[in-house]
């Protein structure tokens, strides 16, 4: 799996995020978790890849990480939600958790894309 692809999950995760659609961000995370894992299933199965290219699974393993680091932010920022029905203005409602795990996300993607 290529890098940029993980890199695009996390874009769109933090898209998703600054809407407040924390739950499609999350399954968005989830969705790429899956795939990074079936990818380095698949490549521990095929004789031989980890020797042809040692990089390849501690790529993965990146990838793998900074899906993982951001997806647990989300989850933070969802747990911590306003009530519904808060006052705009409330220390309730304040989107910063939430900024902050998108713009952590958002690193997260950069790094992983070199």
């Amino acid at each position: 799996m290529k890098s940029s692809e993980t890199a695009a999950a996390l874009m769109k995760a933090n898209a998703l995020m600054d809407q407040g659609k924390t739950k499609e961000a999350v399954a968005t995370l989830e969705a790429q978790q899956k795939a990074l894992a079936a990818q380095k299933k698949k490549m521990m199965a095929t004789p031989g890849a980890t020797v042809d290219n040692p990089y390849a699974a501690k790529d993965l393993d990146k990838q793998a990480t900074a899906v993982e680091n951001a997806k647990n932010k989300y989850d933070e920022v969802q747990k911590k939600a306003p009530p519904a029905g808060a006052a705009p203005n409330s220390p309730a409602a304040k989107p910063a958790p939430a900024k902050d795990a998108s713009n952590k996300a958002f690193e997260d993607a950069y790094k992983a894309s070199y």
